[in-house]
């Protein structure tokens, strides 16, 4: 039986009840509406703290929705939808946000996303949906073989593989008296006490990795800070690390804090930049707005550059230790 909680959330110096509900499902769902209220379908390890953050940035449309104003959508803003395409059931996540045009976008780890309009009908979605119905379905399998793929690749055993700085290394398992882990020439070597056990491994490799990140992440973003401190941002009064399996890194800027990922040092140094960039922006724009872009590209030039090598790993690494 799924689990239900209710918990409150403030938006816009207002205290608004919702439910979450822990289901077998790959994504974040958010329904809202004047009768049901908010409530939200995610998966048990899905971040709440991230849930929050994305209900605060767009506090305005979610309570328009609840007062039950007029807006230029009855729809919620969110939806989970299925469409059949060419016999095959392909199930998507609708979002309507300010965009000029319909856009598509497809990866393993969220499946098939479409953002439109708020005055776009469902009905021309989904035949914008069927008119790329070759590609949509073609992806999609891509993707799936490929997660298969990567969950069927042993993980932190002999015959594995573990990414550290961004370089790929092969993992070999070694019987020892003490549990952890190191990098020996180009072999990432776990000593444990039960070979057999994985819950040891995981356990080895989530240590190695934390303490790794804490000196990794928290060098470079006093490397960077001379970028940051000229805008006027203060360095963080703590910086946390933490295993997390929806982001890479948390800004709370009004507690003066950021979570990075301890997966986080599986990138390499370049895409660790990019993320720390990124998080320190949010102490100036809590949002993802074009001023906050703009900040982003003014911190490091060509961030964007490194998105497409941090989506990839963030498959190859967090879907395997999901």
């Amino acid at each position: 039986m799924a689990k239900k909680i209710t918990r409150t959330v403030m938006l816009k110096n207002e205290r608004v009840t919702y439910t979450i509900e822990y289901k077998n499902v790959k994504n974040i769902n958010i329904h809202c509406d004047s009768v049901r209220g908010l409530y939200v379908s995610m998966p048990e390890y899905a971040d709440i703290s991230e849930l929050e953050k994305h209900l605060r940035m767009k506090a305005d449309t979610y309570l328009s929705i609840l007062h039950n104003k007029k807006t230029v959508k009855s729809s919620p803003a969110v939806q989970n939808r299925s469409i059949v395409l060419k016999g095959q059931t392909i199930e998507y996540e609708l979002t309507y946000k300010k965009v000029k045009r319909v856009n598509l976008t497809i990866s393993g780890r969220n499946g098939v996303r479409v953002s439109a309009p708020p005055e776009v009908s469902v009905d021309k979605i989904e035949s914008f949906l069927r008119d790329n119905a070759d590609f949509i379905i073609n992806a999609v399998k891509k993707h799936e073989e490929e997660n298969e793929r990567i969950r069927n690749t042993p993980i932190y055993d002999n015959g594995g593989y573990i990414y550290y700085l961004g370089e790929k290394l092969s993992v070999k398992v070694v019987s020892a008296d003490k549990n952890f882990a190191e990098i020996q020439n180009g072999v990432f070597v776990i000593n444990t006490e039960c070979p057999s056990d994985k819950r040891y491994r995981v356990a080895i490799v989530d240590a190695f990795l934390k303490s790794h990140a804490k000196y990794e992440i928290s060098k470079r973003c006093r490397e960077l800070y001379p970028r940051f401190k000229a805008k006027g941002i203060a360095f963080p009064q703590e910086l946390r690390y933490r295993k997390m399996v929806s982001c890479w890194g948390n800004c709370r800027p009004g507690r003066s804090i950021l979570t990075f990922n301890t997966h986080l040092v599986q990138l390499p140094e370049k895409c660790i930049e990019a993320v720390i960039c990124h998080e320190f922006a949010h102490f100036i724009y809590a949002n993802h707005s074009k001023d906050f872009y703009a900040l982003l590209t003014e911190f490091m030039p060509d961030w964007r550059s490194y998105e497409g090598e941090i989506n990839r790993l963030q498959e190859e690494v967090i879907i395997r230790d999901a």
